[in-house]
Protein backbone atom coordinates (compact mmCIF):
# COMPACT_ATOMS: atom_id res chain seq x y z
CA UNK A 1 0.00 0.00 0.00
CA UNK A 2 2.72 2.54 0.44
CA UNK A 3 3.89 1.84 -3.04
CA UNK A 4 0.35 2.51 -4.46
CA UNK A 5 0.19 6.00 -2.35
CA UNK A 6 3.59 6.72 -3.52
CA UNK A 7 2.74 6.45 -7.16
CA UNK A 8 -0.21 8.29 -6.43
CA UNK A 9 1.32 10.69 -5.29
CA UNK A 10 3.81 10.75 -8.27
CA UNK A 11 0.39 10.92 -10.85
CA UNK A 12 -1.22 13.99 -8.27
CA UNK A 13 -3.55 11.71 -7.18
CA UNK A 14 -4.94 12.77 -3.93
CA UNK A 15 -7.34 10.51 -2.25
CA UNK A 16 -8.34 10.99 1.63
CA UNK A 17 -7.69 9.55 4.81
CA UNK A 18 -11.07 7.91 5.21
CA UNK A 19 -11.53 6.24 1.60
CA UNK A 20 -7.46 5.23 1.75
CA UNK A 21 -8.50 3.01 4.93
CA UNK A 22 -11.85 1.57 3.43
CA UNK A 23 -10.16 0.45 0.02
CA UNK A 24 -7.42 -0.97 2.67
CA UNK A 25 -10.65 -2.99 4.48
CA UNK A 26 -12.16 -4.23 1.30
CA UNK A 27 -8.90 -5.54 -0.04
CA UNK A 28 -8.11 -7.21 3.04
CA UNK A 29 -11.65 -8.91 3.33
CA UNK A 30 -10.96 -9.80 -0.56
CA UNK A 31 -7.67 -11.48 0.44
CA UNK A 32 -8.80 -13.03 3.51
CA UNK A 33 -11.72 -14.87 1.24
CA UNK A 34 -9.18 -15.81 -1.19
CA UNK A 35 -6.97 -17.43 1.84
CA UNK A 36 -10.00 -18.90 3.53
CA UNK A 37 -11.13 -20.22 -0.07
CA UNK A 38 -7.60 -22.05 -0.53
CA UNK A 39 -7.41 -23.35 2.78
CA UNK A 40 -10.93 -25.26 1.92
CA UNK A 41 -9.13 -26.96 -1.06
CA UNK A 42 -5.82 -27.88 0.82
CA UNK A 43 -8.38 -29.78 3.74
CA UNK A 44 -10.32 -31.79 0.54
CA UNK A 45 -7.06 -31.94 -1.30
CA UNK A 46 -4.46 -33.18 0.91
CA UNK A 47 -6.01 -34.02 4.46
CA UNK A 48 -8.92 -35.84 3.06
CA UNK A 49 -8.04 -37.38 0.34
CA UNK A 50 -9.00 -40.74 1.24
CA UNK A 51 -12.81 -39.75 3.15
CA UNK A 52 -15.77 -40.52 1.03
CA UNK A 53 -17.84 -37.68 2.21
CA UNK A 54 -16.20 -34.14 2.08
CA UNK A 55 -17.55 -31.00 1.00
CA UNK A 56 -16.58 -31.07 -2.41
CA UNK A 57 -18.54 -34.71 -3.35
CA UNK A 58 -21.45 -33.16 -1.41
CA UNK A 59 -21.18 -29.95 -3.45
CA UNK A 60 -23.42 -31.20 -6.66
CA UNK A 61 -24.71 -27.63 -8.29
CA UNK A 62 -25.31 -28.81 -11.92
CA UNK A 63 -26.72 -32.11 -11.45
CA UNK A 64 -28.43 -31.78 -7.95
CA UNK A 65 -29.25 -35.57 -6.65
CA UNK A 66 -26.94 -36.64 -9.66
CA UNK A 67 -23.63 -38.12 -8.21
CA UNK A 68 -21.93 -37.91 -11.36
CA UNK A 69 -22.75 -34.09 -10.86
CA UNK A 70 -20.83 -33.18 -7.89
CA UNK A 71 -18.04 -31.31 -7.68
CA UNK A 72 -15.19 -34.66 -7.02
CA UNK A 73 -15.89 -38.13 -7.67
CA UNK A 74 -15.50 -41.13 -5.02
CA UNK A 75 -13.47 -43.56 -7.14
CA UNK A 76 -14.02 -47.05 -5.41
CA UNK A 77 -10.76 -48.74 -7.27
CA UNK A 78 -8.32 -46.66 -5.53
CA UNK A 79 -10.30 -45.87 -2.79
CA UNK A 80 -9.84 -41.95 -3.24
CA UNK A 81 -11.88 -39.11 -4.68
CA UNK A 82 -10.48 -37.01 -7.80
CA UNK A 83 -9.28 -33.42 -6.32
CA UNK A 84 -11.93 -31.74 -9.38
CA UNK A 85 -13.70 -33.98 -11.17
CA UNK A 86 -13.23 -33.56 -15.29
CA UNK A 87 -15.73 -36.29 -15.87
CA UNK A 88 -18.41 -33.96 -14.87
CA UNK A 89 -16.56 -31.24 -16.83
CA UNK A 90 -15.49 -29.59 -13.99
CA UNK A 91 -11.98 -27.62 -14.05
CA UNK A 92 -9.54 -26.14 -11.53
CA UNK A 93 -11.11 -22.70 -11.77
CA UNK A 94 -14.69 -24.03 -11.35
CA UNK A 95 -13.52 -25.94 -7.74
CA UNK A 96 -12.04 -22.53 -6.88
CA UNK A 97 -15.01 -20.65 -7.30
CA UNK A 98 -17.33 -22.76 -5.81
CA UNK A 99 -14.73 -22.97 -2.38
CA UNK A 100 -14.69 -19.05 -2.69
CA UNK A 101 -18.40 -19.02 -2.64
CA UNK A 102 -18.42 -21.24 0.32
CA UNK A 103 -16.37 -19.01 2.33
CA UNK A 104 -17.62 -15.75 1.39
CA UNK A 105 -21.30 -16.69 2.22
CA UNK A 106 -20.13 -17.88 5.64
CA UNK A 107 -18.28 -14.73 6.26
CA UNK A 108 -21.43 -12.59 5.30
CA UNK A 109 -23.29 -14.89 7.76
CA UNK A 110 -25.74 -15.38 4.58
CA UNK A 111 -24.94 -18.98 4.48
CA UNK A 112 -27.17 -20.49 1.99
CA UNK A 113 -26.89 -24.19 3.08
CA UNK A 114 -25.82 -25.71 -0.38
CA UNK A 115 -22.58 -26.28 0.53
CA UNK A 116 -21.79 -27.11 4.21
CA UNK A 117 -18.96 -28.93 5.62
CA UNK A 118 -19.33 -33.01 6.46
CA UNK A 119 -16.40 -33.80 8.40
CA UNK A 120 -15.53 -32.49 11.72
CA UNK A 121 -11.37 -31.42 10.49
CA UNK A 122 -14.17 -28.91 7.93
CA UNK A 123 -16.59 -27.97 11.04
CA UNK A 124 -13.85 -26.52 13.08
CA UNK A 125 -12.13 -24.77 9.80
CA UNK A 126 -16.00 -23.40 9.10
CA UNK A 127 -15.54 -21.90 12.76
CA UNK A 128 -12.70 -20.73 12.51
CA UNK A 129 -13.90 -18.75 9.22
CA UNK A 130 -17.09 -17.43 11.72
CA UNK A 131 -14.66 -15.60 13.63
CA UNK A 132 -12.23 -14.16 11.02
CA UNK A 133 -15.47 -13.16 9.50
CA UNK A 134 -16.66 -11.12 12.27
CA UNK A 135 -13.46 -9.15 12.53
CA UNK A 136 -13.16 -8.36 9.25
CA UNK A 137 -16.90 -6.79 9.09
CA UNK A 138 -16.15 -5.01 11.91
CA UNK A 139 -13.07 -3.23 10.51
CA UNK A 140 -15.48 -2.70 7.49
CA UNK A 141 -17.90 -1.00 9.46
CA UNK A 142 -15.71 1.04 11.67
CA UNK A 143 -13.88 2.31 7.99
CA UNK A 144 -17.32 3.18 6.95
CA UNK A 145 -18.22 5.20 9.56
CA UNK A 146 -15.08 7.42 9.25
CA UNK A 147 -15.53 7.65 5.18
CA UNK A 148 -19.41 8.63 5.85
CA UNK A 149 -17.83 10.85 8.58
CA UNK A 150 -15.16 12.33 6.67
CA UNK A 151 -17.96 13.37 4.15
CA UNK A 152 -19.80 15.15 6.67
CA UNK A 153 -16.83 17.14 7.61
CA UNK A 154 -15.20 18.07 4.96
CA UNK A 155 -15.84 18.41 1.16
CA UNK A 156 -18.93 19.03 -0.42
CA UNK A 157 -21.13 17.94 1.96
CA UNK A 158 -19.42 19.64 4.75
CA UNK A 159 -19.96 23.09 2.65
CA UNK A 160 -23.77 22.18 2.68
CA UNK A 161 -23.95 21.62 6.02
CA UNK A 162 -22.01 25.11 6.96
CA UNK A 163 -24.40 26.51 4.60
CA UNK A 164 -27.34 25.33 6.21
CA UNK A 165 -26.12 26.61 9.90
CA UNK A 166 -25.13 29.73 8.42
CA UNK A 167 -28.62 30.18 7.04
CA UNK A 168 -29.81 29.37 10.29
CA UNK A 169 -28.00 31.19 12.20
CA UNK A 170 -28.86 34.70 9.86
CA UNK A 171 -32.61 33.70 10.25
CA UNK A 172 -32.51 33.88 14.22
CA UNK A 173 -30.86 37.20 13.77
CA UNK A 174 -33.47 38.48 11.14
CA UNK A 175 -30.78 39.69 8.95
CA UNK A 176 -31.61 41.81 6.22
CA UNK A 177 -32.27 39.93 2.75
CA UNK A 178 -29.37 42.27 1.22
CA UNK A 179 -26.89 41.34 3.57
CA UNK A 180 -27.74 37.04 3.67
CA UNK A 181 -26.87 36.80 0.06
CA UNK A 182 -23.73 39.00 -0.07
CA UNK A 183 -22.96 36.71 2.69
CA UNK A 184 -24.25 33.40 1.18
CA UNK A 185 -22.56 34.62 -2.17
CA UNK A 186 -18.89 35.00 -0.41
CA UNK A 187 -18.97 31.67 0.82
CA UNK A 188 -20.19 29.97 -2.23
CA UNK A 189 -17.98 31.88 -4.50
CA UNK A 190 -14.51 31.10 -1.91
CA UNK A 191 -15.73 27.26 -1.63
CA UNK A 192 -15.51 27.45 -5.95
CA UNK A 193 -12.41 28.78 -6.24
CA UNK A 194 -10.56 26.94 -3.38
CA UNK A 195 -12.63 23.88 -2.16
CA UNK A 196 -11.94 24.00 1.28
CA UNK A 197 -13.59 25.79 4.26
CA UNK A 198 -11.00 27.72 5.56
CA UNK A 199 -7.63 28.40 3.68
CA UNK A 200 -5.99 29.98 7.23
CA UNK A 201 -6.25 27.45 9.12
CA UNK A 202 -4.22 25.00 6.33
CA UNK A 203 -1.59 27.41 6.45
CA UNK A 204 -1.22 27.87 10.37
CA UNK A 205 0.38 24.26 10.12
CA UNK A 206 3.04 25.69 7.98
CA UNK A 207 5.96 27.15 9.12
CA UNK A 208 6.20 30.90 8.11
CA UNK A 209 8.31 30.59 5.21
CA UNK A 210 6.13 28.13 3.26
CA UNK A 211 3.28 30.15 4.40
CA UNK A 212 4.39 32.35 1.88
CA UNK A 213 5.43 30.35 -0.66
CA UNK A 214 1.76 28.72 -0.38
CA UNK A 215 0.14 32.20 -0.40
CA UNK A 216 2.17 33.69 -3.72
CA UNK A 217 0.99 30.66 -5.18
CA UNK A 218 -2.74 31.24 -4.52
CA UNK A 219 -2.78 34.79 -5.85
CA UNK A 220 -0.05 34.39 -8.25
CA UNK A 221 -1.75 35.81 -10.68
CA UNK A 222 -3.28 38.94 -9.06
CA UNK A 223 0.03 39.94 -7.97
CA UNK A 224 1.05 39.73 -11.68
CA UNK A 225 -1.47 41.71 -12.74
CA UNK A 226 -1.21 44.58 -11.17
CA UNK A 227 2.15 46.46 -12.16
CA UNK A 228 3.07 48.48 -9.06
CA UNK A 229 3.43 44.63 -7.04
CA UNK A 230 4.73 42.76 -9.82
CA UNK A 231 7.53 45.10 -9.56
CA UNK A 232 8.78 44.40 -6.30
CA UNK A 233 11.15 41.98 -4.73
CA UNK A 234 10.07 38.22 -4.63
CA UNK A 235 10.23 37.72 -1.07
CA UNK A 236 8.24 41.34 -1.01
CA UNK A 237 5.24 40.16 -3.20
CA UNK A 238 5.40 36.71 -1.09
CA UNK A 239 5.03 38.99 2.06
CA UNK A 240 2.62 41.18 0.21
CA UNK A 241 0.29 37.72 -0.54
CA UNK A 242 0.57 36.87 2.87
CA UNK A 243 -1.49 39.77 4.18
CA UNK A 244 -4.23 39.78 1.65
CA UNK A 245 -7.63 39.34 2.38
CA UNK A 246 -10.25 38.38 0.60
CA UNK A 247 -13.60 39.57 -0.12
CA UNK A 248 -16.11 39.25 -2.84
CA UNK A 249 -18.74 41.26 -3.88
CA UNK A 250 -22.19 41.26 -5.77
CA UNK A 251 -23.27 42.97 -8.50
CA UNK A 252 -24.33 47.12 -7.29
CA UNK A 253 -23.09 46.67 -3.68
CA UNK A 254 -21.54 49.04 -2.32
CA UNK A 255 -18.11 48.45 -1.19
CA UNK A 256 -17.59 51.63 0.55
CA UNK A 257 -19.01 54.98 0.72
CA UNK A 258 -17.57 58.99 0.70
CA UNK A 259 -17.24 59.77 3.94
CA UNK A 260 -16.42 55.95 5.40
CA UNK A 261 -13.67 55.10 7.67
CA UNK A 262 -11.42 52.51 6.80
CA UNK A 263 -7.74 51.79 6.08
CA UNK A 264 -7.73 49.09 3.75
CA UNK A 265 -6.27 49.18 -0.27
CA UNK A 266 -8.43 47.37 -2.63
CA UNK A 267 -6.34 45.66 -4.94
CA UNK A 268 -8.87 44.15 -8.56
CA UNK A 269 -8.57 40.27 -9.02
CA UNK A 270 -11.83 39.81 -10.99
CA UNK A 271 -14.72 42.13 -12.19
CA UNK A 272 -15.68 45.88 -12.62
CA UNK A 273 -15.32 48.50 -9.66
CA UNK A 274 -16.80 51.99 -10.19
CA UNK A 275 -14.99 54.82 -8.54
CA UNK A 276 -17.17 57.72 -8.12
CA UNK A 277 -15.75 61.17 -6.18
CA UNK A 278 -18.59 63.20 -3.80
CA UNK A 279 -20.67 65.78 -4.83
CA UNK A 280 -20.82 67.51 -1.31
CA UNK A 281 -17.06 67.72 -0.11
CA UNK A 282 -18.66 68.24 3.44
CA UNK A 283 -18.52 64.65 3.88
CA UNK A 284 -14.34 64.52 3.25
CA UNK A 285 -12.02 65.42 6.28
CA UNK A 286 -9.73 68.84 5.79
CA UNK A 287 -6.89 66.60 3.73
CA UNK A 288 -9.40 64.85 1.67
CA UNK A 289 -11.02 68.83 0.91
CA UNK A 290 -7.65 70.10 -0.04
CA UNK A 291 -7.04 67.18 -2.20
CA UNK A 292 -9.89 67.18 -4.09
CA UNK A 293 -8.43 68.99 -7.31
CA UNK A 294 -6.20 65.92 -7.24
CA UNK A 295 -8.90 63.35 -7.28
CA UNK A 296 -10.62 65.11 -9.78
CA UNK A 297 -7.30 65.05 -11.93
CA UNK A 298 -6.92 61.13 -10.93
CA UNK A 299 -10.21 60.28 -12.49
CA UNK A 300 -10.09 62.58 -15.42
CA UNK A 301 -6.41 60.55 -16.15
CA UNK A 302 -8.02 56.88 -15.75
CA UNK A 303 -11.96 56.80 -15.35
CA UNK A 304 -14.27 55.78 -13.02
CA UNK A 305 -14.64 51.93 -14.02
CA UNK A 306 -11.46 50.52 -12.59
CA UNK A 307 -10.86 46.59 -13.10
CA UNK A 308 -8.05 43.74 -13.00
CA UNK A 309 -4.90 45.07 -12.24
CA UNK A 310 -6.45 48.20 -10.77
CA UNK A 311 -6.34 49.81 -7.23
CA UNK A 312 -8.50 52.22 -4.97
CA UNK A 313 -8.68 53.21 -1.47
CA UNK A 314 -4.98 54.32 -0.98
CA UNK A 315 -5.58 57.66 0.05
CA UNK A 316 -5.60 55.83 3.73
CA UNK A 317 -1.64 56.02 3.40
CA UNK A 318 -1.54 59.61 3.80
CA UNK A 319 -4.59 60.21 6.09
CA UNK A 320 -4.83 60.46 9.79
CA UNK A 321 -8.38 60.04 9.84
CA UNK A 322 -8.95 57.32 7.47
CA UNK A 323 -11.67 59.30 5.67
CA UNK A 324 -12.41 57.56 2.63
CA UNK A 325 -12.40 59.99 -0.33
CA UNK A 326 -14.20 58.38 -2.92
CA UNK A 327 -16.92 55.99 -3.31
CA UNK A 328 -16.49 52.33 -4.60
CA UNK A 329 -19.36 50.14 -6.31
CA UNK A 330 -19.09 46.77 -7.46
CA UNK A 331 -20.23 46.41 -10.90
CA UNK A 332 -20.44 43.37 -11.62
CA UNK A 333 -19.47 39.99 -9.49
CA UNK A 334 -16.12 41.23 -8.12
CA UNK A 335 -13.45 39.44 -5.57
CA UNK A 336 -11.13 41.82 -3.80
CA UNK A 337 -7.93 41.15 -2.07
CA UNK A 338 -8.09 43.57 0.35
CA UNK A 339 -4.06 44.97 2.34
CA UNK A 340 -4.52 46.56 5.43
CA UNK A 341 -2.77 49.64 6.31
CA UNK A 342 -0.80 47.98 9.09
CA UNK A 343 0.14 45.59 7.28
CA UNK A 344 1.38 47.49 4.59
CA UNK A 345 3.80 49.70 7.31
CA UNK A 346 4.94 46.06 8.51
CA UNK A 347 5.96 44.60 4.98
CA UNK A 348 7.64 48.13 4.52
CA UNK A 349 9.69 48.07 7.11
CA UNK A 350 11.83 45.24 5.17
CA UNK A 351 12.50 47.17 2.43
CA UNK A 352 15.10 50.03 1.96
CA UNK A 353 14.34 53.71 2.38
CA UNK A 354 14.59 54.00 -1.54
CA UNK A 355 12.40 50.96 -2.36
CA UNK A 356 9.77 52.11 0.22
CA UNK A 357 9.76 55.86 -0.97
CA UNK A 358 9.23 54.01 -4.74
CA UNK A 359 6.19 51.72 -3.94
CA UNK A 360 4.70 54.10 -2.40
CA UNK A 361 4.87 56.79 -4.80
CA UNK A 362 3.56 53.76 -7.05
CA UNK A 363 0.82 53.46 -5.47
CA UNK A 364 -0.05 56.98 -4.95
CA UNK A 365 0.87 58.32 -8.22
CA UNK A 366 0.01 55.27 -10.63
CA UNK A 367 -3.01 53.11 -11.26
CA UNK A 368 -2.54 49.91 -13.23
CA UNK A 369 -0.30 50.96 -16.12
CA UNK A 370 -1.76 54.52 -16.08
CA UNK A 371 0.34 57.74 -14.39
CA UNK A 372 -2.57 60.29 -12.99
CA UNK A 373 -0.39 62.07 -10.69
CA UNK A 374 3.53 64.18 -11.59
CA UNK A 375 5.85 66.31 -9.57
CA UNK A 376 4.14 69.27 -10.21
CA UNK A 377 0.94 68.47 -8.88
CA UNK A 378 -0.44 70.81 -6.03
CA UNK A 379 -2.73 70.41 -3.29
CA UNK A 380 -4.72 73.19 -1.37
CA UNK A 381 -3.07 74.27 1.85
CA UNK A 382 -4.54 72.72 5.29
CA UNK A 383 -4.32 74.64 8.96
CA UNK A 384 -3.03 72.47 11.51
CA UNK A 385 -5.22 72.72 13.58
CA UNK A 386 -7.99 71.16 10.91
CA UNK A 387 -5.70 68.72 10.65
CA UNK A 388 -5.80 67.56 14.59
CA UNK A 389 -9.03 67.23 14.72
CA UNK A 390 -9.45 65.17 11.61
CA UNK A 391 -7.15 63.00 13.22
CA UNK A 392 -8.26 62.42 16.35
CA UNK A 393 -9.80 58.76 16.46
CA UNK A 394 -11.86 58.10 19.69
CA UNK A 395 -11.25 54.87 20.71
CA UNK A 396 -14.01 52.35 22.56
CA UNK A 397 -12.08 53.03 26.10
CA UNK A 398 -12.85 56.79 24.85
CA UNK A 399 -9.02 57.73 24.61
CA UNK A 400 -8.15 59.57 20.99
CA UNK A 401 -5.29 57.77 18.93
CA UNK A 402 -3.58 59.40 15.55
CA UNK A 403 -2.32 56.27 13.30
CA UNK A 404 0.95 56.45 12.59
CA UNK A 405 2.40 54.76 9.28
CA UNK A 406 6.13 53.47 8.63
CA UNK A 407 5.35 55.00 5.08
CA UNK A 408 5.43 58.53 6.34
CA UNK A 409 8.94 58.86 7.57
CA UNK A 410 12.32 58.66 5.64
CA UNK A 411 15.91 58.62 7.06
CA UNK A 412 16.27 61.77 7.77
CA UNK A 413 14.39 61.76 10.98
CA UNK A 414 11.03 62.84 10.10
CA UNK A 415 8.76 62.08 13.14
CA UNK A 416 6.54 58.87 11.97
CA UNK A 417 2.43 60.04 11.16
CA UNK A 418 3.23 63.25 10.51
CA UNK A 419 0.39 64.36 8.10
CA UNK A 420 1.76 65.52 4.58
CA UNK A 421 -1.00 68.71 4.00
CA UNK A 422 1.01 70.36 7.28
CA UNK A 423 3.07 71.60 4.28
CA UNK A 424 2.39 74.29 1.90
CA UNK A 425 1.95 73.77 -2.01
CA UNK A 426 2.55 69.97 -1.37
CA UNK A 427 3.71 67.97 -3.96
CA UNK A 428 3.26 64.42 -4.95
CA UNK A 429 6.33 63.13 -4.95
CA UNK A 430 6.96 64.37 -1.57
CA UNK A 431 3.98 63.05 0.16
CA UNK A 432 4.87 62.46 3.98
CA UNK A 433 8.00 63.96 4.05
CA UNK A 434 8.94 67.17 6.30
CA UNK A 435 11.28 69.87 5.54
CA UNK A 436 14.63 68.46 5.87
CA UNK A 437 16.67 69.29 9.10
CA UNK A 438 19.26 71.22 9.62
CA UNK A 439 22.53 70.71 9.10
CA UNK A 440 24.58 69.75 12.11
CA UNK A 441 28.37 69.51 12.82
CA UNK A 442 28.95 65.53 13.86
CA UNK A 443 31.77 64.35 15.52
CA UNK A 444 33.45 62.03 13.67
CA UNK A 445 35.04 60.32 16.44
CA UNK A 446 35.75 59.92 20.38
CA UNK A 447 39.08 61.69 20.51
CA UNK A 448 39.48 65.68 21.56
CA UNK A 449 41.52 66.45 18.51
CA UNK A 450 38.55 64.94 16.22
CA UNK A 451 36.35 66.90 18.00
CA UNK A 452 38.35 70.06 17.50
CA UNK A 453 38.30 69.30 13.97
CA UNK A 454 35.29 68.56 12.78
CA UNK A 455 34.42 72.00 14.66
CA UNK A 456 36.93 73.67 13.26
CA UNK A 457 36.65 72.98 9.59
CA UNK A 458 32.68 73.50 9.40
CA UNK A 459 32.39 76.81 10.38
CA UNK A 460 30.59 78.11 6.59
CA UNK A 461 27.27 78.04 7.51
CA UNK A 462 27.24 78.35 10.95
CA UNK A 463 28.92 81.67 10.72
CA UNK A 464 32.50 82.91 10.48
CA UNK A 465 35.74 82.71 13.21
CA UNK A 466 36.92 85.49 14.82
CA UNK A 467 40.42 86.07 16.37
CA UNK A 468 41.02 87.07 19.68
CA UNK A 469 44.13 88.55 19.84
CA UNK A 470 46.54 86.32 20.87
CA UNK A 471 44.48 84.87 24.00
CA UNK A 472 43.15 80.94 23.48
CA UNK A 473 39.33 82.19 23.38
CA UNK A 474 36.89 80.17 21.30
CA UNK A 475 34.75 83.10 19.56
CA UNK A 476 31.22 81.89 18.09
CA UNK A 477 29.80 84.20 15.43
CA UNK A 478 26.22 83.08 14.35
CA UNK A 479 26.45 79.51 15.59
CA UNK A 480 29.63 78.55 14.21
CA UNK A 481 32.49 77.52 16.57
CA UNK A 482 36.12 78.70 16.32
CA UNK A 483 39.38 78.41 18.12
CA UNK A 484 41.70 81.53 17.80
CA UNK A 485 44.89 80.24 19.85
CA UNK A 486 46.58 77.54 19.76
CA UNK A 487 44.46 75.11 22.34
CA UNK A 488 45.14 71.96 22.78
CA UNK A 489 48.85 72.29 21.35
CA UNK A 490 49.78 70.38 24.09
CA UNK A 491 48.21 67.05 22.62
CA UNK A 492 46.76 66.09 25.65
CA UNK A 493 44.56 62.41 24.44
CA UNK A 494 40.87 62.40 25.82
CA UNK A 495 37.89 61.30 24.71
CA UNK A 496 34.47 63.54 23.68
CA UNK A 497 32.93 63.80 27.20
CA UNK A 498 36.59 65.09 28.38
CA UNK A 499 36.59 67.78 25.41
CA UNK A 500 33.11 68.66 26.73
CA UNK A 501 33.90 69.43 29.92
CA UNK A 502 36.99 71.50 28.71
CA UNK A 503 34.96 73.71 26.72
CA UNK A 504 32.33 73.98 29.83
CA UNK A 505 35.63 74.60 31.63
CA UNK A 506 36.34 77.54 29.24
CA UNK A 507 32.82 79.08 29.65
CA UNK A 508 32.66 79.09 32.98
CA UNK A 509 36.27 81.06 33.18
CA UNK A 510 34.77 83.57 30.35
CA UNK A 511 37.04 82.01 27.64
CA UNK A 512 34.02 81.85 25.26
CA UNK A 513 32.49 84.33 23.94
CA UNK A 514 29.55 85.25 21.47
CA UNK A 515 30.01 88.01 18.72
Amino acid sequence: FESVDHYLNLWNIRISAALNLLIRMFTYYILVNHWCACMWFIIHRYTERDLEFTWATTDCPSAGDNEKGCMAQWDEASQQHDICSKANGYEINDCYIRSFFLVITTISTVGYGDIYPVTEIETMWECTVVLIGACIFAGIIGSFTAFLSHNDTSGPNAFKLKMQRLQEYMKYRKLPNELQTAILLHHKYRWRKSQILDEKAVMTILPRPLQFDLSFEVVSDVIRAVPILSECTKIMQKRIAHAFTIQTCSPQSIIYEAGDIGWDIYFIGSGLIKISLPKDLSVLDAAGRASSARAKRKADAIGSLYRIGNHFGESCLTSLSGVRQETGEARTLAELYLLNKHDMDSICSYMTVEDRGKFRDGLLARNGNVRHTFDDDEDEEVTQEQLEQDAEVTSPGGRTRKPRSSLDSDSGGTKVGVNPYQQKNIRRKTLGLNAKPRDLVRLRSFSAEASKEAIITNPGKHGGIRKMGSSNKLVIEHGGIGESGELGASGRKSDAREAAQMIQAMAAAGQLDTA
